[in-house]
């Protein structure tokens, strides 16, 4: 989330900050203030990174696992309507996280009339019940909302290279600005969206990797220690 935030900051101009949401220490009290302190950008969620307004833009940060051995098949229920799949991964990219994560982070429209059956997700027919998403009141107050999703290989969404080409458009113009460090090895990317691309795979990457070693490492002491069977 780091790497993107950068990224963002680097093509935005002082007249037009970029900032990141304050989630508070992890106490409950703490928590709380900061919900209240960002409740003029989207009451009940704290978004992840945004753009002073008006209208604010907020960015929510996504980045999950595509491997599950067990989900939802997007079949919905006869009670709920059509429901986003969590099992696809396997059929197209991002098949286990980006329609769950939309539902979640935007919300679903309603589709069909009420006695219509479960959304059947390869003809498009049937029906979707409304739900709001984490920033419903966020689209109630006119700002808007990005939703950033990657995956732990290090893959991005087309929401973030979108977004990635669209700042190095605005970088490059006129009027643009590009506080990038950029590498000074040869093989170092020397344009705003190569570089921003490969750091936030990158740094996407690294993280798991340092996830997995971490906890390589407890396993090390806690079996040298005869906790682990």
């Amino acid at each position: 989330m780091n790497a993107i935030y950068v990224a963002i900051r680097s093509a935005s101009a002082a007249t037009s900050p970029v900032r990141l949401g304050d989630k508070g220490n992890g106490t409950s009290e703490s928590k709380a203030e900061a919900k209240r302190r960002h409740a003029h950008l989207n009451d009940g969620h704290i978004p992840d990174i945004y753009r002073i307004g008006p209208p604010h833009i907020l960015y929510e940060w996504k980045c999950y696992r595509p491997f599950r051995g067990k989900g939802a098949l997007g079949n919905g229920s006869t009670r709920g309507g059509g429901a986003a799949s969590t099992t696809d991964g396997h059929s197209f990219a991002f098949g286990s996280t980006l329609e769950y994560l939309q539902a979640l982070v935007l919300g679903q429209t309603g589709l069909g009339a009420p006695s219509d059956p479960p959304l059947n997700r390869r003809t498009g027919v049937g029906r979707v019940d409304p739900k709001p998403g984490d920033y419903d009141d966020a689209f109630k107050k006119g700002n808007i909302v990005h939703l950033l999703c990657s995956e732990n290989t290090g893959a991005l969404a087309p929401g973030v290279i979108r977004l990635l080409h669209v700042l190095g458009k605005s970088a490059a113009g006129p009027q643009g600005h590009d506080s990038t460090q950029y590498g000074l090895g040869r093989a170092s990317p020397q344009s705003f969206f190569q570089h921003h691309l490969a750091t936030v795979s990158c740094a996407i990457v690294c993280a798991d990797a340092l996830t997995i070693r971490n906890h390589a490492a407890s396993l090390a002491v806690a079996l040298a220690h005869g906790v682990v069977a």
